[in-house]
């Protein structure tokens, strides 16, 4: 099971924030991943990532070696891990995540130890990214996450 939300707040420094996951993650007993939320296009199109991720482990098809790097993998539709995190991880001066906590548990625990918000109009889909997974801009914004939905499954033919 995956919790998935959005929160707004500032990434100033990349490790601490990394590291202060990490700590409550162990403490929590799940998994915690922290994406660019501005290139996710809408929940859709991570809990899409989620089960692919689930269901390349279980039919032992996985690139990683953990689930959320696999999600990472296919929410980026991308088979190298380094590439990955270049397009979908954290940076300095990001302002809306995408979090994605794998395990039952209330994601109001972990914001408030973060001390961020839940805000999951950061998921919505922002058609002038689009471009970062190839789709050109002039396409019809009603069918942007199909599309990207679409560039996940092509990227799955090359395992």
């Amino acid at each position: 099971m995956a919790v998935i939300i959005g929160s707004k707040y500032t990434i100033v420094d990349v490790d601490q924030i990394l590291e202060k996951v990490n700590d409550i993650s162990q403490d929590m007993g799940v998994e915690i991943q922290i994406l660019d939320a501005g290139l996710v296009f809408g929940k859709e199109h991570l809990i899409v990532a989620v089960e692919k991720a689930e269901r390349a482990f279980s039919q032992s098809r996985n690139i990683s070696k953990s689930i959320p790097t696999e999600v990472l993998l296919y929410a980026g539709a991308e088979r190298q891990i380094s590439k990955a995190i270049q397009k979908m991880g954290i940076k300095a001066d990001l302002e809306s995540l995408a979090i994605i906590i794998h395990g039952d548990v209330d994601p109001d625990i972990f914001l408030t130890r973060m001390g961020w918000q839940c805000d999951d109009t950061v998921l919505e889909p922002d058609i002038g990214r689009a471009s970062e997974f190839g789709i050109m801009a002039q396409v019809d914004e009603s069918n942007i996450t199909d599309l990207v939905l679409e560039r996940m499954g092509l990227s799955e033919l090359d395992r």
